[in-house]
C-alpha cells in the first residue's frame, strides 16, 4: 500500500481586493436626507483565503460614513449648493493580510435640491438719509436678498412703518416715499424691519424667510419756531416783593421747539424797548427770570416783559411771550398828611361847644365836650396804617369873636384859561379880600 502525502498549501496574500464596480452612483438624493441614512452599498472581493480575504472599508473625507458591510451614509447634512451638486470621493477596501493590500473605487452622490436655506440679504443693515421735507415718490433705498436654493424672493415691510410713509416694491426691493397723501416725516430716524421670503419652489415643508433693517435718518429743517405753551399762565405767578435785592428769583419760563438738533435748541432773552433795561434778567439756558435792581412799588406797580425764545439754526426763528410782573407791596411808607399843619377857626357861639373828637375812618374832627374859656386849642393828630406805621400832625383850633365876619371875595366866580404846558407853581389867578383890615390872615383851600 502506497503512503499518502497530504500537502497543506499556505495562502500568500497575493490578491488585491477588487470592487464589483469601479464607480458607484446614487442620483437625486434629497438635500434634506438625515445623517446616517443608507444611500448605497459597495462590495469588493479578494481571491485570497483566510484572513487575507477579510476586508475592511474606508471612505475619504468627512462627509460620509461606511459600515463594515460597505453601506454608505451621510455623516452630516447634505448641501445642494456645492459645485455641480455632486459629492465624489474614493472608497477603499483593505484586506487583513501582511502586508495588507488595498483596492479602490469611486462613489458619486448627486444631491437633489430642497428648500433648506433662507434668503440672504446683501446687508444686514441698510442706512440712508432723507430731508424732513422730502416729497412724494422720493427714493429711499434699494434692498436685495438672494436665496441659496435658487428660489424667487419677495419683500415686505414688517415693522417701523406705522405712519405708512414708506412703500416697498415687493419684487424689486425698491423703497420709496408714498405718493398720496404726501409723506410727513419726523426725526430723528425711522427703523424699518424688512422680511425676504422665498417661494419654496425648490420644495420644502414651508417657505423660509430672513430679516434686515433699513435705518432712515431724517435731516431736520428749521420749520418750527419755539412756543411758550404756558405763556398765558406766567402772569398769574409773576410777582416780586418790592425792596428785594438784585438777583431775586421771579419766575422760570420754558419754550419748546419741535425741530431737532440745533434747530430745536432754545436760548432765552428779554427784549428791551428803546435800549432801556427793564430791570429784569433771564438765564439764556434755563429760562430763570430774576431782578437786576431793587423795585419800589410806589413808583411803578407792574412791568411788562417781552421774553424771547430763539432757536440756534443758521436762520433762527423766535417765539415771544408777554409777561406782566407785579411788584408786591411792602409796608415801607408812613401815612402822609396832605398838610404839614392844620389850623381851624371856631366861633365862640358854636352850638354845644365841646372838646375835639376825630372819626378814625374819615378823619373828620368835631367837638364832643364843652370848651372852657380859652382862645386856642392844640392837639396832635396821629394817622396809623395796618402795618404798624404812623405819622402825626399838629391841629390848632382858634376861638374867634362872635362879631367877626367871614372873608369876602371880590367876585363870585373867576374864569381862567390855563395852557397845557404851563410850568409848575405858576400863578394862574390873583384874588384879594375886601375885608383885609379885619381878616389879616386868610387860609385858602381848593375844594374838589
Amino acid at each position: 500500500m502506497s503512503p499518502q502525502v497530504v500537502v497543506h498549501i499556505t495562502d500568500e496574500n497575493d490578491c488585491t481586493p477588487e470592487f464589483l464596480h469601479s464607480i458607484y452612483t446614487r442620483d437625486n438624493v434629497p438635500e434634506s436626507t438625515a445623517p446616517g441614512t443608507s444611500l448605497l452599498q459597495v462590495l469588493a472581493r479578494d481571491c485570497d483565503s483566510g484572513v487575507n480575504s477579510d476586508l475592511s472599508y474606508f471612505v475619504h473625507g468627512g462627509d460620509f460614513d461606511i459600515t463594515s458591510g460597505g453601506v454608505v451614509s451621510p455623516a452630516r447634512h447634505l448641501d445642494y449648493e456645492r459645485p455641480n451638486h455632486i459629492y465624489e470621493f474614493l472608497v477603499v477596501a483593505v484586506d487583513a493580510g501582511v502586508p495588507p493590500r488595498t483596492g479602490t473605487a469611486s462613489i458619486r452622490i448627486r444631491v437633489a435640491n430642497s428648500n433648506d436655506e433662507a434668503p440672504v440679504f446683501s446687508q444686514s443693515i441698510y442706512k440712508t438719509f432723507l430731508s424732513e421735507d422730502a416729497g412724494p415718490d422720493t427714493l429711499v433705498a434699494i434692498i436685495h436678498a438672494n436665496d441659496p436654493d435658487g428660489d424667487a424672493v419677495s419683500y415686505a415691510i414688517t415693522g417701523g412703518n406705522e405712519d405708512s410713509n414708506f412703500l416697498l416694491d415687493n419684487q424689486k426691493g425698491i423703497i420709496k416715499l408714498r405718493r398720496s397723501p404726501p409723506p410727513r416725516l419726523r426725526g430723528p430716524q425711522y427703523v424699518l424691519n424688512i422680511t425676504a421670503t422665498d417661494d419654496n419652489a425648490s420644495g420644502g415643508p414651508y417657505p423660509l424667510s430672513s430679516s434686515a433693517q433699513v435705518i432712515v435718518g431724517i435731516n431736520d429743517i428749521n420749520n418750527n419756531k419755539p412756543v411758550f405753551h404756558e405763556c398765558q399762565n406766567y402772569s398769574l405767578n409773576a410777582a416780586v416783593l418790592e425792596n428785594q435785592p438784585p438777583g431775586t428769583f421771579v419766575l422760570r419760563v420754558q419754550a419748546h421747539d419741535a425741530d431737532m438738533g440745533v434747530n430745536g435748541e432754545v436760548k432765552y432773552g428779554i427784549m428791551h424797548r428803546d435800549g432801556v433795561s427793564s430791570g429784569f434778567d433771564i438765564d439764556s439756558d434755563t429760562g430763570v427770570i430774576s431782578t437786576m435792581v431793587s423795585f419800589d412799588r410806589e413808583r411803578q406797580r407792574e412791568y411788562m416783559l417781552s421774553v424771547t425764545a430763539t432757536d440756534q439754526a443758521e436762520e433762527p426763528l423766535i417765539g415771544i411771550c408777554q409777561i406782566a410782573v407785579l411788584i408786591a407791596d411792602q409796608n415801607d411808607n408812613d401815612p402822609k398828611f396832605e398838610n404839614s399843619r392844620y389850623q381851624y377857626f371856631l366861633r365862640e357861639d358854636t352850638p354845644k361847644p365841646a372838646y375835639l373828637h376825630i372819626n378814625p375812618s374819615t378823619g373828620w374832627i368835631y367837638v364832643s365836650q364843652p370848651i372852657s374859656q380859652t382862645s386856642r386849642i392844640s392837639q396832635q393828630i396821629v394817622a396809623s396804617d395796618g402795618g404798624n406805621r404812623s405819622s402825626s400832625v399838629e391841629l390848632t383850633v382858634i376861638m374867634t369873636n362872635v362879631h367877626n365876619q367871614p372873608p369876602q371875595w371880590e367876585q363870585p366866580a373867576y374864569w381862567v384859561t390855563v395852557p397845557e404846558n404851563i410850568v409848575r407853581d405858576a400863578k394862574i389867578v390873583v384874588s384879594t379880600n375886601l375885608d383885609t383890615e379885619v381878616h389879616k390872615y386868610c387860609t385858602l383851600n381848593l375844594l374838589d
